[in-house]
């Protein structure tokens, strides 16, 4: 009996590992819609927070009893653009709030935060519906659709995350949220279009 227990303790912990915070109760990340002043409401504590170019919103901290959560969003109220008509080089700053070394001991998840901050230069290829860029920390891959709306792929020091935004003539712009076994982040960038 006391083997039987062993194996189903070594099995919990096993499933545990492989699942990874996303699967975890306790780690949370996502989109939202930021209030007008662009803070995200959560009653976080622990955190690192930014605001992007009074467009992009992220947050990534611990809320009490709940866990580890990482959220990014528009803020509302943002000019319409015009769409986008030839190819362009888009280039701006961008931030992450990451947590790292993500551990559980007794039901406590815990982990190390820190913000990540850059300038990235990002390229489209109409004939593709693409734009695309890195500078070695993040790493961009969307989907242009509708001449407007960018979707797809993040990667940040090689965590991968989910990517909505949108590009227009003057400017691109996006939010990200992702997670692996130990970390869990949320960023986001606005970009000016070059001459």
């Amino acid at each position: 009996m006391m083997i039987l227990a062993r194996c189903l303790s070594l099995l919990a912990i096993f499933v545990l590992v492989c699942c990874g915070p996303a699967a975890q109760e306790g780690t949370h990340g996502g989109f939202t819609t930021p209030a007008p002043d662009g803070k995200i409401d959560g009653n976080l504590v622990e955190t690192q927070s930014a605001i992007i170019g009074n467009t992009i919103s992220v947050v990534a901290g611990r809320q009490q009893g709940t866990g580890l959560h990482a959220y990014a969003g528009i803020i509302p109220g943002q000019p319409v653009q015009v769409p986008l008509s030839g190819e362009a080089i888009f280039r701006g700053p961008y931030v992450t709030a990451f947590i790292e070394d993500i551990t559980i001991e007794d039901n406590f998840v815990q982990g190390r935060n820190s913000k990540l901050e850059g300038t990235i230069t990002l390229m489209t290829n109409l004939s593709e519906l693409t734009l695309f860029g890195t500078d070695g920390v993040l790493t961009v891959r969307a989907r242009i659709s509708n001449n407007d709306t960018i979707s797809g792929e993040v990667e940040v020091l090689g965590v991968p995350g989910v990517l909505s935004g949108e590009v227009g003539e003057d400017r691109a712009f996006g939010m990200f949220h992702g997670s692996d076994l130990t970390h869990v982040m949320s960023g986001g960038f606005v970009a000016s279009r070059q001459p």
